[in-house]
């Protein structure tokens, strides 16, 4: 037996109950989509006028000798996401200790969405801080004991 489009959209509509529109399962004898607000009534759709399109507009679905009832949407389902790899290493550790700027540059950058390249990157950045702040303090110390003690070099 073959079945043109208006039979499928038939079969869809009023045996399976499905939404023309959106393809929503209609609980029981619904008379609209609880999802789109389409009038749901168990009246034929006419025939397929060539154009491709039900008179609501909906595309027919096509015909490969039998009916399609598309599944519902499940409100579990989520397409998948890129697997993001987050690791904290000592590369990103040196790179932001020998250069602090990109160092905070890149903590600032990957904070939300890669935290643990992020930490190496600052922890990096403030230990290069926090040494050169130390070395600084010490020359100035020692330069002030070479001067009071007449020590020079």
């Amino acid at each position: 037996m073959h079945l043109d489009n208006a039979d499928i959209l038939y079969y869809n509509q009023i045996m399976n109950k499905y939404c023309a529109k959106c393809g929503q399962e209609l609980e029981g004898e619904a008379k609209f989509c609880t999802r789109c607000g389409t009038a749901c009534s168990a009246v034929l759709p006419s025939r397929n006028d060539g154009n491709g399109y039900a008179p609501n507009g909906a595309p027919f679905p096509p015909v490969y000798g039998a009916p399609y009832a598309p599944p519902p949407p499940s409100p579990y389902y989520a397409p998948p996401q890129p697997v993001k790899r987050d690791g904290g290493s000592f590369g990103y550790a040196l790179l932001g200790f020998l250069w602090p700027l990109i160092g905070l540059i890149l903590f600032c950058v990957w904070k939300d969405d890669l935290p643990l390249r992020a930490k190496s990157c600052g922890k990096g950045a403030l230990l290069s801080v926090i040494l050169t702040a130390v070395f600084i303090v010490l020359a100035i110390i020692v330069n002030i004991f070479r001067v009071r003690y007449h020590i020079y070099y």
